[in-house]
């Protein structure tokens, strides 16, 4: 998972899980950007570009004690991140979605995350992802929205669990 949460639809609310730590990490770096942002001639340079060290400390730390978790089928220990059980009379549906995709609900609040979870269709997403687009282009210097790249990319998958 790492900074790609999944949803869990229950019947009565939704969890949302991710790894913490990554998103503490991104988090910092894109502070120290913004304070880096300040000095002169570094105006309207690349988040990115200004902390690249940082977050290439910060993916070294990719599954290793003190770091952040990811699912890594290749490790041999795919699940070390950890588990969640739920009871499936419980689950409507999980979603699974990219850190592009959660930006649409968390970073530019563009819809309620579980109100869009509960109703979610292939033409629902399709729109909310061109709007984000849209909102993206007009926030070019990234500065509404400080992020690490214009976009990023918005991917999204839905299990519906049936009884």
């Amino acid at each position: 998972m790492g900074d790609s949460p999944l949803v869990v639809v229950l019947r009565d609310r939704i969890d949302v899980l991710y790894d913490p730590e990554i998103r503490a990490l991104d988090a910092k770096a894109l502070t120290r950007a913004e304070e880096l942002r300040r000095f002169p001639g570094n105006e309207g340079r690349p988040a990115r570009e200004l902390v690249r060290d940082m977050l290439s400390h910060h993916r070294v730390l990719r599954n290793q004690p003190g770091g952040y978790r990811i699912f890594d089928p290749l490790s041999g220990d795919p699940m070390r991140g950890g588990t969640q059980s739920y009871d499936r009379t419980d689950v409507v549906a999980v979603l699974g979605m990219s850190d592009g995709m959660m930006a649409a609900f968390d970073a530019y609040g563009m819809r309620g995350l579980e109100a869009f979870c509960r109703a979610a269709t292939l033409q629902s997403t399709e729109s909310l992802v061109c709007e984000m687009r849209v909102l993206e282009r007009t926030d070019s210097k990234l500065e509404r929205y400080p992020r690490f790249k214009m976009s990023d990319d918005a991917s999204l998958f839905c299990l519906s669990v049936s009884e």
